[in-house]
C-alpha cells in the first residue's frame, strides 16, 4: 500500500491478497530495492494514511522481542516513514515558498546585473562625451583667438584705408610723379656731376677730409 505512487489508486483491502504479499517477497533483492529508494517525497497521502490508521495500529505491528530483524525492521521502517512523510508535509508548503522566493531572488539579481551592465555602458559613453566636449571647448576657443586676430587685422585695415580716404593726395601717385620727375633730370644730373669730376679734377684723401 505504501509503495503506491502519488497519484495513483491506493489498492483497498478486498483487492490485497497474501498471494500478492507473497509474491512481492518472493523477490527479496527487488523488495530491499524499492525500500531503499523509496523517496517520501513521492508517497500517496492516502496511502500513507491508510497506513498509519489501520495497519500501524494493529497489535501485530508493536514491537515484541519475538519479532525476527526483518520484521522488526520493517515495523521501524514504516514508522519513520509515516514520520517522515508528516514532518515533508510541513515542510513542503515552506520549501515551495522557499523556492518561489528564490526565482524571484534570481530575477531581481539578473535585473540587478543587467542595470549594472547599462550603467557601467552609460559611464562609458558619459566619458566619451565629456572628451569629446573638452576637445570641442579647446576648438571654440582656439576659433575664437584666430576670430579676434582677424577682426583687430580688419580694424587695422580699415582705419588704413579711412586715412588713405581722407586725404587728399594719393601716397601712391604722390611717389609716382616724384619718380618721374626725378628719371626725366637723371641725365642731366649725370652730365652735371661728370663735368665737375673733370673740372675739379681728382680729389686726393686730404681733399676729401
Amino acid at each position: 500500500v505504501l509503495l503506491t505512487p502519488r497519484g495513483k489508486s491506493v489498492p483497498s483491502g478486498e483487492n490485497l491478497s497474501w498471494k500478492e504479499v507473497k509474491k512481492m517477497f518472493s523477490k527479496a533483492e527487488s523488495f530491499l530495492t524499492q525500500l531503499q529508494r523509496f523517496n517520501v517525497k513521492d508517497a500517496s497521502a492516502a496511502a500513507v494514511r491508510i497506513v498509519e490508521e489501520q495497519y500501524l495500529a494493529m497489535p501485530a505491528m508493536q514491537p515484541d522481542a519475538r519479532d525476527s530483524a526483518v520484521m522488526e525492521g520493517v515495523k521501524v521502517w514504516l514508522a519513520n516513514i509515516v514520520q517522515m512523510f508528516h514532518i515533508y508535509e510541513v515542510i513542503k508548503p515552506k520549501q515551495a515558498m522557499l523556492n518561489q522566493k528564490t526565482k524571484e531572488w534570481e530575477h531581481t539579481t539578473a535585473k540587478i546585473a543587467d542595470l549594472s551592465g547599462r550603467v557601467h555602458q552609460l559611464e562609458s559613453r558619459l566619458t566619451e562625451l565629456m572628451g569629446s566636449f573638452q576637445d570641442a571647448t579647446e576648438e571654440k576657443n582656439a576659433a575664437i583667438g584666430a576670430l579676434d586676430e582677424l577682426t583687430a587685422s580688419c580694424n587695422i585695415a580699415g582705419k588704413l584705408a579711412s586715412s588713405l580716404a581722407a586725404s587728399r593726395s594719393n601716397p601712391v601717385l604722390v611717389a609716382k610723379e616724384r619718380y618721374e620727375r626725378q628719371a626725366e633730370c637723371l641725365h642731366g644730373d649725370a652730365l652735371l656731376a661728370s663735368a665737375f669730376s673733370s673740372y675739379a679734377g681728382l680729389m686726393d684723401a686730404a681733399g676729401r677730409t
